[in-house]
């Protein structure tokens, strides 16, 4: 029966084992001649039944089975110790397992460890007999160490662990076989792994050991193997423990461990699925996940350890094993989720994890804590100061708890969050105390604020103080915000206070093993306490922040996790350059802060981009493996959901590499290789200066920097980058107008509006004059004085002759890199439009384009030269002029007849998909150089990249996935729709994500867009005066799509003639941009 029940695992037949073991039992006390060696046999025989029957599931008396196993087993070795015989090692080791087993299972902790000590003692005596016996000592030794390894958890002594350690390293000695050796390395590892962070983490020998331990046992354990999913389980801790640890490539380990983890819950499903193993497993991939996105902050990786641990808690439930530490971990998500929802099922989970956990056992000193900070999150949705209350006294619960259980593992941690409470009870007080109370209340928040400081100053001092504990950061980052705040409110009397604030933001910022994140964050604390008081360290401080933003939102997340990231740093290049200014840097110093701070999601895809000619001549096994990367990372999937199998059944979906940041790692490693070579020591990183200065020939680029304290243009002109300052464009002032414009350029047109909807009226005086005012506003303060400094003082060529053919000298052709509110402007248009016929303006003076970023318009000039000789042979039109429930566009259909006949008389082939889909619109860009959608736009108001193109009834072309194209023969990209070039999340302005930018980075060098709303009817006109000024005649008949730029202003000027030749129609004629080459 024992055999049977060990195949097939049922209850019935578990059921019948325990029945037959209790016949023989019964059978053998009842007997005239009594075996002792037997007897004591049998009742070992019934304890191991008993107890293989407590781990099924579907079992209603696992307590019962486990506390009989145990009496059982106690009879077997009291009656094997008289007899004398040789299986009384065996014996007393099954006893040892089954009290470690239920010592974890005891609500008391008093009776917890009287279990506890009994396993350590039995299984202690059991070692003494097989070394006795000299049998079964890699079994019993293992054991030992497990129960030693056990007791540490209850009473913290490291005596136990380093006993544990000597028993599993004489364990993996004595093994011979490969599974059961595996098992004896994977305990050792994990008791070199708790003695490491007992120490406080500072011995790195014993964590290697410990790694290189883990990795061996799942190498030794075979694939069929019921210990290999628990194995899999502990390697991926030990890398997790290596990646908490810091130093270099920290985020490879990290990677691995989620990996593994996710081995462990396939391996475990395979085995034995819905079972013990599984559920342990899912919980343990769900902690990992969590710590994944601790790091990413992916909201991926969140959901995904949240579903993770919801379903481990559901399996583990189900077979009555404790649930306490998924319990609290799932708690931990969705606190950081943050719903009101989360924050309620969090306290629910925290106290089941507290009510199945021993009373005094310090796990519960964890679940406290998350409590407490679960109660400070419900108190800054809702409000209730009761909240804010209880979460002190949780905090301080914990503190006090873990001195008197004299436990210091995670004390630093403790104190940090009581910090932490207290600061928030004593801003909440600030901000609310009453003038009858004033005096009174005022004393009390500072009594909170002075014990935060004490207490956040203690928690340096215990498992942070290492400089480079990746947590430090963190302390450092709260403690000098109390001090801020206490010097905030007492002044120059503490002026130590801000001194310190300074120092201790400023180390948080150079601990290079700390989230880049939270490092930026004391960067730009630091810089506000210092500001002019000393600009060299200003600028210095904010270089550092600067160049970590591009960690904060690495390439291998999504677009949308990419903004989540940026949304917290909108304006800090800015501040960086103005502090670079102030401090007297050199201009490109400055200039290069900008690059590196602004347009950062374009910046990392145009990297994924770079032309790999140069690297291949220096190195073509390079060049090869970043190309093999590159591809694998946009093959890859973006959550780690697709990946995980007991959503996915029993087979990967994906290779283990298809892990989109460990390729990321990778990819960052090769980059800083390919940089090691003098001639690419640029590559993929900020253009250098020698660089900057040759991307322009007789054209100059502006780059615009806006922010309050100071106003610049970078002029990069003829081989010099040179500041000017704008001292009368103001940041409030360009908010103001931008947000004018926005609110004035609403009404009929292309946009994304429901068939019938109410138009705002286009012929309002008021609205047209301030158009004019904001024209005239932008011209004053900043185009006007650009201009002349770069000694631009003659108007184009009129209309009526052609701008760019026949002229003796080009046209003065400028490049306007704008981010922000002024990206939101027509610096193109600015300019007095009070005289007629005045030609004092920016549209009669220069040619503009815009762009992105330096790195952005550098790309499309050297791809639009490539590709210069190419011929134009395939053109993708798409025109919705009807689309289902959306507004009618008659103009749309006259603008796409009428390119289809001039394109068709140059001999292109035009692509004309009558209701095409996104996934055909996809594929037929891919075929063509040439593309025009005439159609409605939408610019989502806060996630610009769901911003989109509705290419007919129901298909929509969203903005990340044109960006995730790479088009290698893309040449114009036309964008007839309203607002392809409007970004109106505020808190991405720097990022320059919009529809035209997304055709930019999918490798159209030329795209022409629009600002904001554009007039159906006048739109088919710009459109085909601008393909008319681009078409060579005669033998060299084709598109010349270098003089797109040159032809827009063409254009547009000539629509302005059209409604009168001033501003006043500017709502009109203003919104067509051109940027790229």
């Amino acid at each position: 029966m024992e055999f049977n029940f060990s195949r097939t695992e049922s209850l019935v037949d578990a059921n019948a084992s325990v029945e037959a073991s209790r016949d023989l039992l019964d059978l053998l006390q009842t007997g005239p001649d009594e075996d002792v060696e037997a007897l004591s046999q049998a009742y070992h025989n019934l304890s191991v039944a008993l107890s293989s029957r407590r781990q099924l599931p579907e079992n209603q008396k696992q307590a019962r089975d486990l506390d009989e196993a145990i009496t059982k087993s106690s009879k077997a070795v009291s009656i094997a110790t008289r007899c004398g015989s040789p299986e009384l090692s065996e014996y007393r080791s099954q006893l040892g397992r089954l009290l470690r087993i239920r010592s974890a299972n005891q609500r008391s902790e008093d009776l917890a460890r009287t279990d506890i000590q009994g396993a350590v003692s039995v299984l202690n005596d059991a070692v003494t007999a097989a070394r006795t016996a000299n049998r079964g000592l890699d079994s019993v030794c293992n054991a030992y160490g497990s129960a030693l390894q056990a007791r540490y958890e209850h009473l913290g002594d490291p005596e136990d662990l380093k006993q544990a350690i000597r028993a599993h390293e004489e364990a993996a000695n004595h093994a011979t076989d490969g599974d059961i050796r595996g098992g004896c390395l994977s305990n050792l590892a994990n008791a070199r792994l708790r003695l490491f962070e007992h120490n406080g983490s500072v011995d790195d020998i014993e964590l290697n050991n410990a790694l290189e331990e883990s990795k061996e046992a799942v190498e030794l354990t075979s694939q069929t193997c019921h210990d290999r999913p628990g194995r899999l389980v502990n390697l991926s801790n030990a890398l997790q423990m290596k990646f908490e640890h810091g130093g270099k490539d920290r985020d490879h380990y990290l990677f691995s461990a989620v990996e593994k983890s996710r081995d462990a819950v396939s391996a475990a499903r395979a085995i034995r699925p819905d079972r013990l193993d599984h559920g342990e497993c899912l919980g343990s991939l769900g902690l990992t996940l969590t710590r994944l996105f601790e790091r990413t902050h992916s909201e991926q990786h969140l959901s995904d350890a949240i579903k993770s641990l919801r379903k481990a808690v559901g399996i583990l439930s189900k077979i009555g094993e404790n649930t306490s530490k998924y319990e609290y971990s799932l708690a931990c998500c969705l606190k950081m989720r943050g719903t009101c929802q989360d924050l309620d099922d969090a306290i629910k989970a925290l106290e089941k994890a507290i009510e199945q956990t021993p009373m005094g056992h310090k796990d519960q000193l964890a679940y406290l804590t998350v409590k407490a900070n679960v109660y400070g999150a419900k108190y800054s949705i809702e409000n209730v100061f009761d909240d804010l209350d209880e979460m002190v006294r949780l905090s301080q619960l914990v503190v006090d708890q873990s001195k008197t259980q004299d436990i210091a593992q995670f004390r630093g941690a403790y104190q940090t969050n009581l910090a932490v409470a207290l600061a928030k009870r004593h801003r909440a007080k600030s901000d609310s105390k009453s003038s009858e109370k004033e005096e009174e209340e005022e004393e009390e928040a500072f009594s909170d604020l002075d014990f935060a400081i004490q207490v956040q100053e203690a928690a340096l001092s215990t498992e942070f103080a290492a400089e480079d504990h990746p947590m430090r950061a963190t302390c450092l980052h709260n403690l000098g915000m109390f001090l801020a705040d206490r010097y905030a409110a007492s002044g120059e009397k503490r002026r130590e206070d801000r001194i310190r604030a300074i120092e201790v933001h400023i180390e948080a910022l150079n601990i290079e093993s700390a989230d880049p994140s939270q490092r930026i964050k004391s960067g730009r604390r630091a810089m506000h306490l210092i500001r002019f008081g000393n600009p060299k360290l200003s600028a210095k401080v904010m270089q550092l922040a600067v160049e970590l933003l591009p960690l904060v939102s690495p390439a291998a997340l999504d677009w949308d996790d990419q903004q989540r990231q940026l949304k917290d740093y909108a304006g800090l290049a800015s501040r960086a350059a103005v502090m670079a200014l102030e401090a007297k840097w050199p201009d490109y110093n400055a200039l290069r802060l900008l690059e590196i701070g602004r347009g950062v999601m374009i910046t990392l895809q145009l990297g994924l981009r770079a032309d790999l000619e140069s690297v291949e001549k220096a190195d073509k096994n390079l060049a090869a493996r970043f190309k093999k990367l590159r591809n694998e990372l946009n093959a890859a999937p973006t959550s780690l959901l697709q990946s995980i199998p007991s959503w996915q059944g029993k087979e990967r979906a994906i290779e283990n590499r298809e892990n989109r940041h460990e390729i990321w790692q990778e990819l960052q490693k090769v980059e800083c290789l390919i940089r090691e070579h003098d001639e690419l020591r640029s590559f993929n990183d900020a253009l250098p200066e020698e660089e900057m200065a040759k991307l322009q020939s007789h054209e100059h680029i502006v780059v615009f920097n806006v922010d309050k304290i100071r106003s610049d243009a970078f002029l990069v002109t003829r081989g010099s980058i040179r500041a000017i300052l704008l001292p009368n464009l103001k940041l409030t002032d360009i908010e103001k107008y931008a947000k004018m414009i926005r609110d004035l350029t609403k009404g009929t047109g292309r946009p994304f509006v429901v068939a019938g909807e109410a138009n705002q009226s286009q012929s309002s005086k008021i609205e047209e004059i301030t158009i004019e005012r904001i024209l005239k506003w932008l011209w004053d303060t900043a185009v006007q004085k650009i201009l002349a400094e770069l000694g631009i003082i003659k108007p184009l060529s009129p209309i009526g002759e052609e701008p760019f053919a026949g002229a003796k000298e080009q046209p003065q052709r400028i490049w306007w890199v704008t981010s922000g509110w002024l990206s939101m402007l027509p610096i193109h248009a600015a300019g007095d439009y009070s005289s007629p016929g005045s030609t004092t303006n920016a549209l009669d003076m220069v040619i503009s384009s815009y762009a992105p970023t330096l790195k952005s318009r550098k790309h499309a000039v050297e791809k639009a030269e490539k590709l210069s000789a190419d011929p134009i042979t395939q053109a993708l039109l798409v025109s919705a002029k009807g689309a289902s429930g959306l507004k009618p566009l008659l103009g749309a259909e006259i603008e796409v007849d009428r390119l289809e006949k001039k394109l068709g008389s140059l001999s292109i082939n035009c692509l004309l998909p009558p209701a095409p889909t996104k996934s055909e619109t996809i594929l037929a860009l891919q075929q063509c150089q040439l593309c025009h959608f005439a159609c409605h736009g939408y610019s989502h108001p806060s996630n610009p990249s769901s911003s989109l193109l509705a290419v007919s009834d129901q298909a929509r072309l969203p903005m990340r996935e044109v960006a995730a194209l790479n088009l290698s023969s893309a040449r114009l990209a036309y964008l007839s729709a309203c607002f392809v070039a409007d970004n109106r999340a505020e808190d991405l302005l720097d990022e320059s994500l919009h529809l035209a930018a997304a055709f930019l980075l999918a490798g159209f060098p030329f795209v022409v867009g629009t600002l904001w709303r554009i007039q159906d009817l006048k739109s088919a006109m710009v459109a085909d005066k601008f393909y008319s000024a681009i078409v060579n005649a005669g033998a060299t008949a084709g598109l010349d799509i270098g003089r797109s730029a040159a032809a827009l202003n063409r254009a547009t000027r000539i629509l302005r003639k059209e409604l009168g030749g001033g501003a006043d129609k500017a709502s009109i004629w203003a919104p067509y941009i051109h940027l790229g080459a």
